[in-house]
């Protein structure tokens, strides 16, 4: 019997990225994608390209086991790609996490600071991103932002969103870009198209299929189910956060009635003056 699905498990899922972006024969398109993202030279990455264990270091037996989704180590570098389906404040905590423990995990005991490998967080940022342009570098940096307080730390936000808009509105896509949608598509047709003409992305495509052959049947029902409750976690989140605002405004203003100076307002409520200002207008 013929297989007609056309639908298939994206390379967002966790389980079918880390197995997509750890076969061999997608070397070439991560040694792509890394040096597209990072300017690091390709031919650097993909002579250099070695996959490493995904544990991170436990501090204590108790610890849980903390897993990154993909670490790639090079000559003078670590680099962590992350697939980030959705965006939220928990997701930020846990990159920054993992971010840090590589750094110090890459010392050896006994060893000086300056001897760590620089460590590069790539963050492939889905739903609920709020970088405005497709790649985002940021670094370590003091109050003002100015100078870059330690140069061992980069991380790339890469916003898959922007690239699949593109591709919605029929703009040109550059290679990257078609990288970053095919990893968004759920539809064998559309990858196959998308990749039409470009050996490596018809590899890429290819491996995207075969992922779901291995790992199994793609469960549409528990997949949209899984959606449905994250949906579920994040509307809480922000009903919760709405509600404390709420409160502490209802504060403010008993404080204003009270007469109290805008000053104390503040220092009590965590409002600054022009917030309390307008309430006081209001």
């Amino acid at each position: 019997m013929v297989n007609t699905v056309k639908e298939i498990g994206k390379a967002t899922y966790d389980s079918i990225f880390k197995k997509v972006f750890s076969s061999k024969e997608n070397r070439k398109i991560i040694s792509y994608l890394i040096s597209n993202i990072t300017k690091i030279d390709y031919s650097y990455i993909y002579e250099n390209f070695k996959y490493a264990n995904t544990e991170l270091l436990k501090k204590k037996y108790s610890d849980k086991g903390k897993v990154t989704d993909l670490l790639i180590y090079l000559k003078e570098e670590i680099i962590n790609l992350e697939m980030n389906r959705y965006v939220s404040k928990g997701t930020r905590i846990k990159n920054n996490i993992y971010h840090h423990s590589l750094g110090a995990s890459s010392i050896k005991k006994g060893e000086e600071y300056n001897k760590a490998k620089k460590v590069i967080q790539i963050n492939l940022d889905g739903k609920g991103s709020k970088i405005k342009k497709l790649i985002h570098e940021s670094k370590m940096r003091d109050k003002e932002g100015v100078y870059v307080t330690d140069n061992n730390y980069i991380t790339y936000h890469v916003n898959l969103e922007i690239a699949l808009k593109k591709w919605y509105n029929k703009e040109k896509l550059t290679r990257l870009e078609k990288i970053l949608v095919m990893m968004q598509l759920n539809d064998k047709e559309k990858l196959k198209e998308i990749a039409k003409g470009d050996e490596m992305l018809m590899v890429f495509g290819k491996s995207i299929e075969q992922a779901n052959e291995e790992i199994g049947v793609y469960d549409k029902e528990a997949a949209d189910e899984f959606v449905r409750q994250i949906d579920i976690a994040d509307a809480e989140e922000k009903g919760a956060k709405r509600g404390l605002k709420k409160g502490i405004a209802q504060i403010a203003k008993n404080m204003l009635k009270k007469n109290m100076p805008l000053e104390d307002i503040s220092e009590l409520t965590g409002l600054n003056q022009k917030e309390i200002s307008k309430l006081a207008d209001n």
